[in-house]
């Protein structure tokens, strides 16, 4: 998987967190974060429809 910046997610990225919450001045700790947990969950998410 590339190293994605902050505005720089795959096409399947479920809420693009990434290009709005400049308005709610979120700390950069959140762009890691939420970019982590929604990959987590998307191959959480993968598995079970696999399986």
């Amino acid at each position: 998987m590339k190293n994605m910046s902050k505005k720089e997610y795959p096409s399947w990225y479920p809420r693009k967190r990434g290009h709005n919450t400049v308005e709610f001045n979120k700390p950069d700790k959140w762009y890691e974060w939420s970019a982590i947990l929604d990959i987590i969950f998307f191959a959480i998410f993968l598995l079970i429809i696999n399986h």
